[in-house]
């Protein structure tokens, strides 16, 4: 059950944050890094996003269960469209399939062991996966694991420096 204690991770075009007229500090604050084009925020003050533009759509609200586990970013590399065979589609198909049965986002989803580690879907869009592992050493474990052609990033434990880009002259 989501309540006002719920720390929430809010993902949205990195587009939409270039500018800090529009960012409250809330937000700024709370900002953990640019994955796929996407801008990452983690959010402890659900009061916040009552300040967020309503002019920002297109953006998510993950709510994340477990403060302490690292959280890995997961997504597609740019490839040709001739690369998408369905020997790779299948193996794509393959590798989330063993995260099937989280049939809400806001559920921490079944965990499927790596090497002695364990990851838990937290969010799956068409673009991006995000998992939660119980540790960094296990994110880089993560990527022995993952499809050709997909890429991982850890998300970092704490903010980082949100420093938008200028509007042009």
């Amino acid at each position: 059950m989501l309540s006002a204690a719920t720390p929430i991770a809010r993902v949205s075009p990195s587009c939409m944050w270039q500018t800090t007229t529009n960012v409250p500090a809330c937000l700024a604050d709370n900002f953990y890094g640019i994955f796929g084009q996407r801008s990452l925020f983690k959010l402890s003050d659900v009061a916040c996003l009552n300040l967020t533009p309503a002019s920002s759509d297109g953006g998510s609200f993950i709510p994340l269960y477990s403060h302490q586990q690292q959280l890995v970013w997961i997504q597609e590399s740019s490839v040709d469209d001739s690369l998408r065979t369905l020997d790779y589609e299948s193996e794509v198909a393959q590798f989330l399939s063993q995260f099937q049965g989280a049939h809400e986002p806001i559920s921490t989803g079944p965990q499927t062991t790596f090497l002695d580690h364990s990851a838990s879907l937290i969010h799956r869009s068409d673009h991006f996966v995000i998992l939660t592992v119980p540790e960094e050493r296990a994110a880089d474990a993560l990527t022995a694991y993952l499809p050709r052609f997909c890429k991982a990033a850890s998300i970092p434990a704490l903010p980082v420096s949100f420093l938008p880009v200028p509007e042009p002259l």
